[in-house]
């Protein structure tokens, strides 16, 4: 049984207890107020009281009996009956004696005086004295003190033998009364406690039995409950208890080499994953804001084209206004001289372009200039042949080609440039070439295919003539994955995609 149960019991023998007390209380009092009733506020026989009136006539009254009279005085005091105090009730019971003696004096003064026939004086003092008493209200039959009978009567009390003797016996009776009540009061009070109090005792006795019995009851129970499992817990305990450090045992080492294995094959696979994961992030956010930055340049592209629509302009595949070519030499001279400058202006004049739409004009301006330098252009005329560059004629020629050597060592936009000797390697190596080098050789390479191959031009073209050359090429790894991304898009994109792109690029990052 746990502890709500034993509660719940404990309010039922409670619940069932508790009235049985109840009545018998209710009995115990019935019990008190019986005994008050019959001994204190009981009804006696009455008696009659011979009383003189003002006149000097006798007259009868009916008067209680003395315990009546008695009772009557207890009920009066308030403070008395509420205390229940012996004490206080013999102090009341004295001075109400006193009063009623009193009273027998006076009513004795009167008779005396009326059976002798006073003197006349006497009579009419008295008679006035009743008089008096009639105007003011007050009732001769009203008990008073003895002083005020004295002063009534304008005369002593009598002091002979008869009122003394009367008084001795009023007095004997009185206590006679008394003694009466108070052995009456006693003998209740007695069998109250022999009677009552041994019932509330036996009723306390038999509710404190039964808890005391409930408790025990509870208390074997719970024991016995305790004495049952307490083997088999220990039991358990002891079964199990080498079973899980067995199970420990075996398994912590496992978990434990588990761990050791797989701990640094997830730290490799985070090595590896984590920048790929970090890659793919960053071309996804770069991606969706070129998209919006496309977007943006595209809807302009379309109103210029509207415009140019209306105006009646039409442009080429590449953007030139009325068809017109400009890495075609109009009219073919047979002088290598006109035919080396024209094509050098063509080309410049193309890269131009794709800076400006790259987003790096003042690069596109100053592009080959050194092109026409006498130790490049004395060469280039020499070695003329229209159809590709004059510096591959040189090589056939000589082996090498001057005009390249210094062409490449004063132009930044070219791979070539950026070698230079490497402490650690002893040896020269390639250099990562800065982001606005690279985005004018991707220009100068489209121009350059499309200058040499005419109509044979295509979007694919720049990315085969640079992966023709790969095997013998040595540039930096990043510059070279950079150049090669941007003519797979061309390829792929488109010429007006993939300047778009670059223009944002530039916008957006300082390196590759």
């Amino acid at each position: 049984m746990n502890f709500e149960d034993f509660k719940k019991k404990a309010a039922d023998i409670k619940n069932d207890i508790e009235p049985k007390v109840k009545e018998k209380a209710k009995k115990a009092g019935k019990a008190v107020s019986d005994f008050v009733d019959e001994h204190i506020t009981g009804n006696s026989t009455e008696k009659n009281e011979t009383v003189v009136n003002d006149e000097g006539n006798e007259q009868t009254e009916p008067v209680n009996s003395e315990a009546e009279r008695v009772n009557a005085d207890v009920l009066e005091n308030d403070e008395n009956k509420k205390e229940g105090s012996a004490d206080n009730v013999f102090d009341s019971l004295k001075k109400k004696r006193n009063k009623r003696k009193a009273k027998s004096v006076k009513y004795k003064n009167v008779d005396d005086s009326s059976d002798k026939n006073t003197e006349e004086a006497g009579e009419h003092e008295t008679e006035g004295d009743n008089q008096t008493a009639s105007e003011t209200g007050t009732d001769v039959d009203q008990p008073t003190d003895s002083a005020s009978v004295e002063t009534a009567t304008d005369e002593p009390c009598n002091t002979d033998g008869e009122d003394a003797e009367a008084g001795d016996t009023e007095k004997q009776d009185i206590e006679h009364i008394e003694g009466e009540v108070v052995d009456s009061m006693k003998d209740k009070y007695n069998q109250f406690v022999q009677n009552v109090m041994p019932k509330v005792k036996d009723t306390a006795s038999f509710v404190g039995n039964k808890v005391k019995d409930a408790a025990t009851t509870i208390g074997s129970k719970v024991k016995d409950v305790t004495t049952d499992l307490t083997p088999k817990v220990k039991d358990t305990i002891h079964e199990i208890g080498p079973k899980a450090k067995q199970t420990v045992d075996n398994i912590g080492p496992k978990v434990k080499e588990t761990a050791q294995n797989i701990g640094p094959k997830v730290k490799e696979t985070v090595k590896q994953v984590g920048p790929k994961v970090y890659e793919g992030a960053k071309k996804t956010g770069e991606t969706i804001s070129f998209q919006g930055y496309r977007l943006r340049k595209t809807i302009g592209k379309k109103v210029r084209g509207s415009i140019k629509a209306k105006l009646g302009i039409k442009d080429d595949e590449f953007g030139n206004p009325d068809g017109i070519k400009y890495y075609e030499v109009k009219k073919k001279s047979k002088s290598k001289l006109v035919g080396h400058t024209r094509t050098v202006m063509a080309h410049r004049r193309m890269v131009l372009k794709h800076c400006i739409k790259a987003g790096i004009p003042l690069q596109g301006l100053v592009h080959d200039l050194s092109k026409y330098s006498p130790s490049e252009f004395y060469y280039g005329v020499k070695f003329f042949k229209g159809d590709r560059s004059p510096n591959e004629g040189e090589r056939e020629d000589h082996g090498y080609s001057y005009a390249w050597m210094h062409h490449k060592g004063r132009n930044k936009h070219h791979f070539e440039y950026w070698n230079d000797y490497n402490i650690e390697a002893n040896k020269a190596l390639p250099v990562k070439m800065p982001l606005k080098y690279v985005i004018e050789m991707f220009c100068d390479r489209v121009a350059a295919s499309k200058i040499y191959l005419k109509d044979n031009y295509t979007n694919l073209s720049p990315y085969e003539y640079f992966d023709k050359g790969r095997s013998r090429r040595t540039i930096h790894q990043e510059t070279s994955d950079f150049l090669e991304k941007l003519l797979r898009m061309l390829a792929k994109k488109g010429e007006n995609y993939t300047f778009l792109y670059i223009k944002w690029y530039m916008k957006h990052h300082d390196t590759y």
